[in-house]
C-alpha cells in the first residue's frame, strides 16, 4: 500500500473520474466477453490496488469514440468509406473486437498497472497495451459520492476493519407542509419523473438520519445527514406502509452514510500509513445531538487532589474515634444494667 511516486495522496470517497485513475486497457481478445475472462482480467489489476470497476466494451459500436469513422464500421460503398477501410484494415484488429477501462481509487495504483502490465502481460496469446484514458474529465463540482457499499470498502482496505465504525445517531419520521412541498415541485419542474415522489395532497413517509463515523486510531470523529420520501405502497395490503417505512429509513441510512464518508479523505504517505482527515464541517444541527449525549455522561475518572485527600483522612479518623467512644459509653450503660 505504499506510494509507488514516493508522494503523498489523497483519495476522496467519490467516484473516480480523473484520467490518472483511469487506464485503457487494448488488444483484448474476443474471447474475454466470457464471465471468466472477466473475472481474470479484474484479477489482473487488482494486485496493483483497489479497484473501482472494470468495463469490457465492444469496439464496433463504439468506433467513432476510438477516432474512426463510421462510415468504415458500417461499410459504406463510396470512395472515402473504402479509404476509412483500407485505414482500418492497417489497424490491429485486435482493438475493434473488445476495450476495457479500468478503474483505480488511487491514482498511483493506476500507474503502477500502466508500467507493470503493459505489453508485458498475455491473455489467450494477446499482449494487453495498457494506458491512461485520455477522455474528456468532468468538471470537479460535478464529483458524485461512492455508495455506501463503496464506501465501506474502501475503508476497509485502507483502514481495516477494526478501523472505523458508525452509529446512528437520529433515525425520525417528518412531514413535508403543503408549502413546502409546493416548493420542492417547482425546484424539481425541470426533473418531472422525480417530482412524482412530492405529490401534494398524498401522504409521504418521510425519514431523515444522522450517522456517526468515528475513526479511533486517528481521533476523528464526523457527522453524515440524509433524508428520504416513499409513498406507501398499496400492493402488500396492510402491511404496505411498514414495508414502504422500511424502504425509507433504508435510503435515509444509506444517504446520511454516504454524506459523512464525503467529508473526509484518505491521505496515503509514501511509507504507506493512512491519516485521516476531515475537510469539510458537519452538517447544522449535528452537534447538538453529540452535545446533549456527551452531557448526560458521569466522568468516574476524576481523582481529589493531595490536599482534598489529607482533609477526607482526617474527617474519617475524627469520624471513627467518635464512633468508638459512642460503643464505649453504649457498653458501659449496658453494664450498669446488668449490675
Amino acid at each position: 500500500m505504499t506510494s509507488s511516486e514516493g508522494r503523498v495522496e489523497v483519495i476522496e470517497f467519490l467516484r473516480p473520474d480523473r484520467n490518472d485513475q483511469n487506464l485503457f486497457v487494448t488488444n483484448l481478445p474476443k474471447t474475454l466477453r466470457d464471465t471468466a475472462k472477466y473475472e481474470e482480467l479484474s484479477k489482473i489489476f487488482s494486485q496493483f490496488g483497489l479497484i473501482y470497476e472494470v468495463q469490457i466494451l465492444e469496439s464496433a459500436t463504439n468506433a467513432a469514440s476510438l477516432g474512426f469513422e463510421a462510415s468504415a464500421a458500417t461499410g459504406d460503398g463510396s470512395a472515402a468509406a473504402d479509404a476509412s477501410k483500407s485505414t482500418v484494415a492497417r489497424a490491429d484488429d485486435s482493438v475493434f473486437c473488445h476495450y476495457a477501462f479500468v478503474k483505480f481509487y488511487s491514482a498511483d495504483a493506476a500507474a503502477t498497472a500502466a508500467r507493470s502490465l503493459n505489453q508485458q502481460w498475455m491473455i489467450d496469446g494477446h499482449v494487453l497495451r495498457v494506458q491512461h484514458a485520455t477522455s474528456p474529465q468532468a468538471p470537479a463540482q460535478n464529483s458524485v459520492h461512492l455508495y455506501v457499499s463503496q464506501c465501506r470498502t474502501l475503508a476497509n482496505h485502507y483502514l481495516g476493519f477494526n478501523g472505523w465504525c458508525s452509529k446512528i445517531m437520529k433515525l425520525e419520521s417528518f412531514s413535508i407542509p403543503d408549502a413546502a412541498t409546493l416548493d420542492l415541485l417547482s425546484d424539481l419542474a425541470a426533473e418531472p419523473e422525480d417530482s412524482a415522489t412530492f405529490v401534494p395532497g398524498q401522504d409521504q413517509l418521510c425519514y431523515s438520519c444522522v450517522v456517526q463515523l468515528t475513526f479511533p486510531h486517528h481521533r476523528i470523529t464526523c457527522h453524515g445527514a440524509g433524508t428520504a420520501t416513499v409513498k406507501p405502497s398499496q400492493d402488500t395490503g396492510a402491511a404496505g406502509p411498514i414495508v414502504s417505512a422500511g424502504y425509507a429509513k433504508k435510503a435515509a441510512l444509506q444517504r446520511a452514510t454516504e454524506d459523512a464518508f464525503s467529508r473526509i479523505v484518505l491521505v496515503v504517505l509514501p511509507s504507506g500509513k493512512v491519516a485521516v482527515e476531515q475537510t469539510r464541517d458537519d452538517p447544522p444541527g449535528c452537534g447538538v445531538v453529540n452535545r446533549d449525549i456527551t452531557s448526560t455522561l458521569v466522568d468516574v475518572n476524576c481523582l481529589p487532589d493531595r490536599e482534598d485527600d489529607d482533609e477526607s483522612d482526617e474527617d474519617g479518623d475524627q469520624a471513627l474515634a467518635e464512633e468508638d467512644a459512642q460503643l464505649e459509653e453504649d457498653t458501659q450503660l449496658e453494664e450498669d444494667e446488668n449490675t
